[in-house]
């Protein structure tokens, strides 16, 4: 790991740390906040609750009388102290050359007609092109789930193509529907429930992104990649009617 960029590990609340890999979101730096998240889901510290990555940090959640009760924090340390201390030893650890389970691909079919994505055209014109150019654009790029979050479920993709590239909405939608697919600054996101939103739609899909009753209940993880591939509405219908969605 580069010293001159060693990431900074603070108190965050009573039971939580944040450890800041940097101000912003680069490949590199969200290498490192994959990494260390797989660490404590695989070898976690006693007492530890759950990570949640984002874009440039991590959060660590702990319970710190069950940190206290296994001697994790018996040396006299706070619980604080315990879990900067082992987060600080888990990062030294981390190279950036050193071999990575890759995430997995996943292919997400998604309708780009008008009714399903009412924003594509404009997005479309902002770069002088038409809304099929930009619905191939955006199916032709290859999509990295860089952060969960907002819904369960729902994923930030980067890689979105630089003449994609929108601001949010200046007045959100009341409801978006469920699979709209959707953009808004540099990124992809994909609504996995109905819900209040100021993205712009491009698409949709009947993709189920988010099932309690899965084992893993959300279908993308960060690290994976993601594809879109173009479908017509009536296949779009035919999913939607067989997951028993309304239009």
């Amino acid at each position: 790991m580069n010293r001159t960029t060693r990431p900074v590990v603070v108190a965050f609340g009573e039971q939580a740390m944040i450890v800041s890999f940097g101000e912003t979101f680069d490949p590199g730096t969200h290498r490192q906040v994959v990494r260390l998240s797989r660490e404590l889901e695989t070898a976690p510290f006693p007492g530890f609750i759950e990570v949640v990555p984002a874009y440039a940090s991590v959060c660590v959640y702990f319970d710190a009388l069950s940190m206290i009760d296994q001697g994790f924090a018996g040396d006299g340390s706070t619980p604080h102290e315990a879990v900067r201390r082992w987060l600080e030893e888990r990062i030294d650890r981390l190279q950036p050359d050193a071999a990575e389970r890759d995430g997995k691909t996943v292919r997400i079919p998604v309708c780009y007609c008008e009714r399903c994505g009412p924003d594509l055209p404009a997005v479309a014109s902002g770069s002088g092109l038409a809304a099929e150019a930009a619905a191939s654009l955006h199916a032709g790029a290859r999509h990295t789930v860089s952060m969960i979050g907002f819904l369960p479920g729902f994923p930030y993709l980067s890689g979105l193509p630089e003449p994609l590239f929108a601001p949010r909405l200046d007045t959100p939608r009341a409801v978006v529907p469920r699979g709209s697919v959707a953009v808004a600054g540099r990124q992809t996101g994909i609504y996995p429930a109905a819900s209040p939103g100021g993205w712009r739609l491009i698409g949709r899909t009947a993709a189920l992104l988010f099932d309690a009753e899965r084992a893993a209940p959300s279908l993308l993880e960060i690290g994976d990649t993601v594809t879109f591939e173009p479908i017509a509405h009536e296949e779009l219908e035919r999913g939607m009617r067989e997951r028993g969605w309304h239009s």
